[in-house]
């Protein structure tokens, strides 16, 4: 027999019921593992922090996939044990308004602005992001955090290029991202890692190697779209010798 939950009984779920939030039937988007990879190698900053504050209403989505398709209030709803957390939430209220770290933790992976479920929390996460709705609240405590910043100039300019290259018939060319670590501070709040992100070219008819900086980046993409028209023989300089033979 599949349990029932106490939907008449739990007032945040009433409330959830007649007063439905405009997320509620959003789709828990799912984390794209393969694309995040692909971008990983141009963050120019990784961040990790045990104990750190989020806006609830930044969580859009979970690194699980069982949960794809599913929309918040579907969760809140039927979440296999969801009605075990929404009877602690009415009883231990503090556990989610207070600042201390979460035990059982709560983990998230943010990038690109948006925040998604990690590991751990899936059920609370849902319930905090409509007891926040409800109290007009934003910011959830003590939770883990991993951030990273993308420079998406350069992954651009990267994915014109390499495709450009490949349109020209210049598969003796490659493209790849390079990144070389500037620093790193760790303290009691966390680690944090600084990167200088690049290209590198790399001819392997002549040897030649060049590595491009986001503004020589820029002017590489111009130089491999107008090739054909201009004449690489022409093009002086580092950009112009790895373009030769």
């Amino acid at each position: 027999m599949e349990p029932t939950h106490p939907e008449i009984e739990n007032s945040l779920l009433k409330k959830a019921l007649w007063l439905t939030p405009e997320f509620a039937f959003r789709k828990i988007e799912v984390f794209d593992r393969v694309l995040f990879e692909k971008m990983k190698e141009f963050a120019f900053e990784e961040s990790w922090q045990p104990n750190q504050s989020i806006n609830i209403s930044d969580v859009v989505g979970t690194t699980d996939l069982s949960y794809e398709g599913k929309t918040w209030m579907e969760l809140l709803r039927s979440g296999g044990r969801m009605p075990e957390n929404l009877s602690l939430a009415e009883t231990n209220p503090d556990y989610y308004h207070g600042v201390k770290k979460k035990a059982p933790k709560m983990s998230y992976i943010k990038t690109d602005g948006k925040l998604y479920i990690e590991k751990d929390g899936h059920h609370r996460s849902c319930i905090a992001k409509f007891l926040f709705y409800f109290a007009i609240r934003t910011h959830l405590h003590g939770v883990e955090l991993r951030e990273y910043q993308i420079a998406k100039d350069i992954y651009r300019r990267y994915s014109g290029i390499r495709d450009l290259l490949i349109e020209k018939g210049l598969a003796h060319i490659r493209i790849s991202p390079d990144r070389k670590i500037l620093g790193t501070d760790e303290t009691v709040e966390g680690i944090k890692q600084i990167f200088d992100v690049g290209l590198l070219v790399i001819n392997d008819r002549s040897s030649e190697v060049v590595r491009l900086d986001s503004n020589s980046s820029l002017l590489f993409l111009e130089i491999v779209h107008r090739l054909g028209r201009l004449n690489k023989y022409w093009i002086g300089g580092r950009l112009g010798r790895v373009l030769r033979r």
